[in-house]
């Protein structure tokens, strides 16, 4: 039984994993369709829109995003990009934060993870030694 409880932590550990590491590269993809924005000159919106053209998305993500879906998304990013290129300076400090607070929140579910497993262990044992009594 404990077996059983280690492996489906770690199983639960890697998907957590998993999903980390895809959320800091989406979020970079998403940054860089920003920076192309900032790049961009407000002035004429066909030149974003070009540019948001121009981005591609990572190659692990390709095989799973329909190429319609994609061209509606870069639709919707352009007029949103235009607005948000006015307010933010720098995207590279927007991706470092961004990357340590995925991997803060990561910590924390990692953490919770490890307490229920350890709880389960704790239970398993005691309820195993609690039936050795009677």
């Amino acid at each position: 039984m404990k077996t059983l409880i280690w492996a489906f932590f770690l199983v639960l550990t890697l998907l957590w994993t998993g999903l980390a590491v895809m959320s800091i590269g989406v979020s970079d993809w998403l940054l860089s369709l920003l920076n192309s924005g900032l790049n961009a000159s407000l002035s004429s919106g066909s030149a974003l829109s070009q540019q948001v053209a121009a981005v591609s998305l990572p190659a692990w993500l390709q095989m799973w995003v329909d190429p319609l879906w994609l061209e509606a998304i870069r639709s919707m990013m352009a007029p949103v990009i235009g607005m948000l290129s006015a307010v933010m300076p720098s995207t590279d400090t927007l991706g470092t934060l961004l990357s340590v607070l995925v991997w803060v929140v990561w910590g924390f579910g990692a953490a919770v993870l490890l307490a229920g497993a350890l709880g389960a262990h704790w239970f398993t044992s005691r309820r195993k030694s609690n039936a050795l009594q009677t």
